[in-house]
């Protein structure tokens, strides 16, 4: 019986005072992002003792990451890029955690795609306790930009408040010597429903679909300006994307995907926001 006590008593330090080299979740099954459901916790509950001047920053693009928004549409691919900035010092790496919620609720959106996140490291994990997702690192990550893949809602939630927060680590294996970052947040609003609206007076067309190369894309649009015309594949990464000077009224475009995999695609077109969609099949 005494053996069995002091086995467990040690089982319980290491996790403890090692590092949540794995992500939080993966390791501890705890979450630290700041957030109210984490009773605004963040890495310093663990980690200190490091100055590295950390410091870290959530912004929000389009699927491509190249322009800024404030607010989504609904169904559509997003860019999450979370930041950490340092002023001092040699991290050996770096670590965070991050969710999103309803500002309404705190109800999870479990946005979070679980391919394509950039760099590699990256990973989902679910708290088994509640069935909450998280996004966050499952191993040391050496990059300080991180472009998370999110999927917004299909009907409006409201405004959505991503939490997150990071650690600066020193590498020594433990909690100390380590700099956390405040909580870091952001919040998303939904687009106007007369946003909303209009993109139900744009038409779309593809054929033929299925298609084992060229396809026609027909386009009826009320307004004449320069947008964006993409495929994606499943998982959401662009895999074909070109600008379209479109003119009011039916506009045609052709694409190849004679070298495409063969599988479903999605057919978009951008200006500020997705306009219009259509799934295509590739045989």
């Amino acid at each position: 019986m005494k053996k069995t006590i002091y086995i467990f008593i040690l089982s319980g330090a290491y996790f403890l005072f090692t590092s949540n080299a794995g992500g939080p979740i993966n390791v501890q099954q705890t979450g630290y992002t700041g957030a109210p459901i984490d009773q605004s916790s963040t890495c310093n509950a663990c980690h200190g003792g490091g100055n590295y001047g950390a410091s870290a920053k959530i912004e929000v693009f389009d699927a491509t990451g190249t322009t800024a928004v404030t607010s989504y549409q609904l169904n559509k691919l997003y860019t999450v890029r979370f930041t950490i900035s340092t002023t001092s010092g040699n991290p050996a790496g770096y670590g965070f955690q991050m969710i999103d919620l309803r500002q309404s609720n705190n109800v999870n959106v479990k946005g979070f795609l679980s391919a394509d996140q950039q760099p590699s490291g990256i990973g989902l994990s679910t708290l088994s306790a509640t069935g909450n997702i998280y996004v966050e690192h499952t191993s040391r990550l050496t990059s300080k930009v991180f472009n998370l893949k999110w999927q917004s809602p299909s009907s409006n939630l409201g405004t959505i408040v991503f939490y997150a927060a990071a650690n600066a680590v020193n590498g020594n294996g433990d909690t100390s010597g380590d700099q956390p970052t405040s909580g870091a947040t952001f919040q998303l609003a939904a687009a106007p429903t007369g946003t909303q609206e209009w993109t139900k007076n744009i038409s779309i067309d593809v054929s033929p679909n299925p298609t084992p190369a060229l396809v026609s894309v027909t386009l009826d649009s009320k307004v004449s300006k320069t947008m964006k015309i993409q495929v994606t594949d499943v998982q959401g990464r662009i895999v074909l994307s070109r600008d379209w000077a479109v003119t009011t009224g039916l506009n045609m475009q052709s694409l190849d995907m004679q070298t495409f995999s063969k599988g479903i695609y999605m057919i978009q077109v951008i200006d500020d926001h997705t306009i219009a969609s259509k799934k295509i099949i590739k045989i």
